[in-house]
């Protein structure tokens, strides 16, 4: 079930894709790959209070505690980082970025809560419902006025996860714990200690992700960064399979004392992610060009060569999430802190030595050799602990 909501969220986020650069062009994509990814900083930040924190402790704390907690974290990290983000860049993002980041971490803590208890399809449901409705306000739009501004891109976002939490939230209600208290010192403590040292690595390698985005708006311009970003939108939907294993994996072994499964189980579905993954890059690299240039417009004939130039990292990446996860949830963050920060050093010394002169093929070599560099730390991480695991 989790790999057909992902197959639907992707879906959806492709149909956005599509929209944003049939209505506003290369430029125009260029704007909204900025502001989002800027606003995906700011919910990775409020991960650390929202995010996988909430599944490692939802077995341990009471619910309305973790919560309470969550929202709260997150209303002062939405506000204060959208506040930093405006000081270079347009003020009118400041709004869409503090309330689209805000609803993303309660709707993500809603979510986090369900799957830490195992409620896969709860879990699942608020995960894929936001970027339906999303695509269908748009696309309702699109069709009865023929006119969908850059604003109203992002106002359906404050719709779509309105709805789903006001329709999540009395089912949350009712599973919640009668109390009144604020939480006890030592449990945010905890939540925040976990959730900060996971989402710092987290954090990391979005920014080692999507770093290359900053680059290009400042060195190439807008155009240029709306045809890259088409193209790293389609490679990362190869992820689809990995993140869908992995977010089921850290749960399973959060849950499991038993090490030796644990180590199995990984090995087993990183196979099975390398296997499905290379079969999608098979297919994408069989599309011809013109069928790139049909769908997205003119402006975007260089995105069939970008992905193909981005497929060998993508494919490392995938293969070494199922890896990533298993360590997280082994509370071993190090391995996880120090292969991003391989990654991010990477992408730091490569982006500007390459982009110059290569542009954006420049920026895929440079992702690459930054995705394959973090990949071989954690495949090294993973081999040395199936050694020193009791069989």
């Amino acid at each position: 079930m989790t790999i057909i909501s992902r197959s639907i969220i992707v879906l959806s986020s492709f149909g956005l894709v599509v929209m944003s650069t049939q209505l506003f062009g290369s430029e125009g994509r260029g704007i909204i790959a900025l502001i989002i990814a800027n606003i995906s900083i700011i919910v990775i930040l409020n991960n650390s209070c929202a995010g996988s924190t909430v599944i490692f402790h939802a077995p341990k704390i009471q619910m309305a505690q973790i919560i309470k907690t969550s929202w709260i974290g997150s209303f002062f990290i939405s506000l204060i980082g959208s506040m930093l983000f405006i000081l270079w860049g347009n003020p009118e993002w400041f709004w869409h970025m503090f309330t689209i980041s805000f609803l993303m971490a309660v709707n993500n803590s809603m979510a986090f809560w369900w799957l830490g208890k195992k409620r896969i399809k709860t879990y699942n449901l608020l995960t894929l419902a936001p970027s339906v409705i999303i695509f269908c306000l748009l696309g309702a739009l699109l069709l009865t006025t023929h006119t969908v501004e850059l604003n109203h891109f992002f106002y359906a976002y404050y719709v779509a996860y309105a709805v789903v939490i006001l329709a999540a939230l009395p089912k949350l209600l009712k599973m919640a714990e009668k109390t009144s208290s604020l939480p006890k010192f030592q449990e945010v403590k905890s939540i925040f200690t976990y959730g900060i040292k996971n989402e710092f690595n987290y954090f990391i390698q979005f920014i080692n992700y999507r770093l290359s985005y900053f680059f290009i708006s400042f060195m190439l311009g807008a155009e240029s960064l709306g045809v890259f970003s088409v193209a790293i939108a389609i490679t990362e939907s190869i992820w689809i399979i990995s993140k869908s294993l992995s977010s089921l994996h850290f749960t399973h072994v959060i849950n499991s004392n038993n090490q030796q499964d644990n180590i199995e189980t990984t090995t087993y579905q990183a196979k099975l992610s390398f296997v499905v993954s290379l079969i999608a890059v098979f297919a994408l690299a069989l599309v011809p060009t013109h069928v790139f240039t049909f769908i997205f417009g003119q402006g975007f004939e260089q995105v069939k060569l970008l992905t193909l130039y981005l497929i060998p990292g993508i494919i490392f990446i995938a293969v070494s999430n199922l890896h990533g996860h298993y360590f997280a949830a082994i509370n071993r963050l190090d391995i996880l802190r120090n292969k991003s920060l391989l990654g991010l050093v990477a992408s730091v010394i490569f982006l500007p030595l390459l982009l110059r002169p290569y542009e954006l093929v420049g920026a895929c070599i440079a992702l690459n050799i930054s995705y394959i560099t973090s990949s071989v730390f954690l495949f090294v991480a993973f081999k040395n602990a199936k050694k020193t695991t009791k069989y």
